[in-house]
């Protein structure tokens, strides 16, 4: 019995020594996933991060994205500070040269020479390989080189590691890295220089690169420096209260007090939060502040009291040298000063925070369509129109405080301007001079994005070419026309189709319906250059020159006004026929007496009479167009016949 007993003790012993081994195997594991969250905590190298997301993971690999050289100055040498605080600290790089540049910082330097920042090659082709062989030879090379899981691990720059891999290798890279970092209980980090692989001409698209990143890794930080500002993007990180996503920290450099400069330039947050994929402004230290030029308030008695009003704008640059998520409120001002203002929009948004909001009221002249195009792509976050109440401004203003601006923003200011400027011509001009500055608008506009209409504007057999002409106003510059023997050309520079009607309706001093019977529009670059194409081809017969009835004796050539020409009893020029003769009818009837009282009309400023776009908004009280009768040339040509009785249909040719 006692033997039996002894018997039955050693077997539950060798049973218990068998679990107490799977046990171990099991929780040792799990253990060690545990075990790097008790580990010190290592610095992400930039200052004051709210919300505990200024360190960087234990436990688990963290991606790093940068996007030009200034960045990887400003913020990797103070990360690898942080680490150094916490223990020794490997770097990998891809080759001599990077170790070098990163050794040049004084305190790098001497981290280096105490042995507590070693630093070891891992060229490109070794990295490539790990896609076949995996993470764990690495793994293995580092533990015989002296590593183990105490010393944090920096990889200088993993661009070999991705490029060029399978979606099957990336996700199993990915998995690899993720076990092997979970055994660790210091920071893994592998950094991702887009600007180094654009600059080598590796083929690598760096936008296509930092996508695969964000994919690959749970932890994606991106530092971006846009208008001078830096920009600390978390794609997905850790903070005190759980995950982050999409989150974008403003940065600003830290003060030299507080920085001596041995460990390079620091960052340091500055009070600027936006998240989500299309930023909206979190926080700001001075959202609700607005700083607004004298003239862009000049028509109010009494403004609200947080706003801060300038003298002018040369004032407001230097008011608003500080200012993160604040609104700048401009004035329009003169056509002639419209330089002037889209610089400053321009200087504004390329040295403020994007959270800055720039915007640009209209007070006494309208802006072109083109010049608020320009304004836009310069960097105003919106254009008030003159017709919009200040009580309005108030409420549009408080429900923009949350915009972060998000367009692409020109770097060549004089270009453009440039691009979207008009030559100061304006009325009728000859043929061969009309096609010459047509082709100019198109060929000078070209990338920018403008829209132009040229309009042939076919006669009624009843109407002289001349009556047409004289009823034509050039209200802007850029309106130019001409004529061919069946009608009258109409070019308008930055006008869109939608407004045509609207801007043909204010450049005629009669109807249409009464001078012409149809109209063929074309309203893209290739239906314009082809329609000049057709007018080139006529011949001299097909093409008069009306500029010696036109034209007043000391007239400026470039500044045509046919509100004041010659009576219609002047001789059409040799080679045009004239139109038949016709029983008088009203409209005919009409139209002289409309001429003849011409003078007297009062023909409004160019800078007044509207938008050549049509400053009022698209479509208000404009007839709806005519059907369209199909052409044979499918550019985007439209036809319509013109009658007193407007149908309201409109169809585009294919």
């Amino acid at each position: 019995m006692g033997r039996a007993i002894r018997q039955t003790d050693t077997g539950r012993a060798w049973w218990r020594q068998l679990a107490s081994q799977l046990l171990a195997q099991v929780v040792r594991p799990w253990h060690g996933r545990v075990k790097p969250q008790m580990a010190q905590p290592a610095g992400l190298g930039v200052e004051d991060l709210p919300g505990g997301v200024g360190y960087t993971p234990t436990g688990a690999a963290a991606a790093l994205v940068l996007h030009t050289q200034q960045d990887f100055e400003a913020w990797i040498p103070a990360l690898l500070m942080d680490w150094l605080a916490g223990g020794q600290v490997l770097v990998l790089g891809a080759d001599a040269g990077q170790l070098d540049a990163l050794l040049a910082t004084p305190a790098l330097r001497a981290a280096h020479d105490a042995g507590r920042l070693r630093a070891c090659l891992l060229p490109a082709a070794a990295q490539r390989r790990l896609r076949q062989e995996g993470v764990a030879a690495l793994a293995g090379e580092l533990r015989r080189a002296g590593h183990d899981s105490a010393t944090a691990l920096f990889l200088l720059d993993a661009h070999a590691v991705l490029a060029g891999a399978s979606v099957a290798q990336v996700r199993r890279l990915a998995r690899q890295v993720r076990r092997w970092s979970a055994g660790l209980r210091r920071p893994l980090a592998l950094l991702f220089p887009l600007h180094r692989w654009s600059e080598g001409g590796t083929g690598q698209d760096p936008a296509g690169m930092a996508q695969l990143v964000t994919t690959a890794f749970d932890h994606v930080a991106q530092l971006r420096t846009q208008a001078e500002e830096p920009c600390l993007t978390l794609y997905r990180w850790d903070g005190a209260s759980g995950a982050v996503a999409q989150a974008r920290y403003g940065l600003q450099p830290l003060s030299p007090q507080v920085n001596d400069g041995s460990a390079g330039p620091r960052l340091r947050y500055s009070g600027s939060l936006s998240q989500g994929e299309w930023p909206t402004l979190v926080a700001a230290p001075d959202a609700d502040t607005v700083y607004a030029t004298l003239a862009s308030v000049a028509d109010q008695r009494r403004v609200p009291p947080t706003w801060r009003i300038v003298a002018d704008q040369h004032a407001l640059a230097e008011a608003t040298a500080q200012a993160v998520g604040a609104t700048v409120l401009l004035d329009a001002g003169e056509p002639e000063r419209f330089e002037e203002l889209a610089a400053l929009v321009h200087r504004l948004r390329s040295s403020r925070p994007l959270s800055l909001k720039i915007v640009v009221r209209e007070t006494r002249r309208r802006l072109r369509v083109h010049s608020e195009q320009v304004l836009l792509r310069l960097g105003a976050t919106s254009v008030i129109y003159r017709e919009i109440g200040f009580s309005r401004l108030l409420r549009m203003i408080d429900e923009s405080r949350a915009l972060v601006h998000a367009r692409e923003v020109e770097t060549d200011c004089a270009a453009a301007l440039r691009g979207h400027s008009v030559e100061p011509v304006r009325g009728y001009l000859a043929p061969g001079m009309f096609i010459a500055q047509v082709e100019d608008a198109l060929a000078r506009s070209r990338g920018t994005g403008l829209e132009h209409c040229l309009v042939h504007l076919l006669l009624l057999p009843s109407v002289a070419h001349l009556d047409a002409l004289r009823a034509c106003r050039a209200l802007r510059d850029g309106d130019l026309f001409s004529a061919d023997a069946a009608g009258v050309y109409v070019f308008l520079f930055g006008c869109t189709q939608a407004d045509l009607d609207d801007v043909l309706a204010r450049m005629f001093s009669l109807p249409l319906e009464q001078c012409f019977g149809a109209q063929l529009v074309d309203a893209s670059r290739d239906g314009i250059a082809a329609a000049l194409d057709e007018l080139r081809a006529l011949g001299p017969a097909d093409l008069p020159d009306f500029s010696p009835l036109l034209l007043q004796p000391g007239t400026a050539s470039r500044r045509v006004d046919t509100g004041h020409a010659p009576s219609s009893s002047a001789v059409p020029p040799q080679g045009l026929a004239q139109p038949p003769q016709a029983p008088p009818d009203k409209s005919a009837t009409d139209l002289q007496r409309a001429l003849a009282g011409d003078d007297a009309t009062a023909v409004p400023d160019g800078n007044e009479a509207g938008d050549a776009t049509g400053a009022e908004p698209a479509g208000a009280g404009a007839d709806i167009p005519a059907a369209a009768v199909l052409t044979a040339r499918p550019i985007g040509r439209t036809r319509k016949r013109l009658s007193s009785e407007r149908a309201q249909t409109h169809r585009e040719a294919p």
